[in-house]
């Protein structure tokens, strides 16, 4: 039997936006959750897709790729991608990587 996943994904449908809103750990167990969300919208041909990092409580590398991953699914779907920044031991990945300015990341307010 696997280790159970300990990510929550709740997509919030605005039309031709969608947000989701991830909880908990996007770790490599994880990972075909967020993969599988992120098909499912760009499928949907929504205009804007917002990924809320606010709740997550750990990233490892392999969220990163999905991340990075899921960026480049929307732009490949014509579907305008953003970040909404995670807790700052979260963002520390990301400066550390450098995807903080790679990434598409909306300001904290923006929620």
């Amino acid at each position: 039997m696997g280790t159970p996943v300990a990510l929550d994904i709740e997509e919030i449908d605005a039309g031709d936006q969608r947000i989701l809103r991830v909880r908990g750990e996007l770790d490599m167990a994880a990972v075909p959750m967020l993969d599988a969300a992120v098909s499912r919208v760009c499928a949907d041909r929504v205009r804007d897709l917002t990924v809320d990092l606010g709740a997550l409580r750990f990233i490892d590398s392999t969220g990163l790729a999905a991340i990075v991953h899921a960026s480049g699914m929307c732009t490949n779907h014509g579907c305008a991608f953003r970040l909404l920044p995670g807790p700052r031991s979260v963002q520390r990945l990301f400066e550390v990587t450098g995807l903080d300015g790679v990434l598409p990341f909306a300001e904290a307010g923006a929620r």
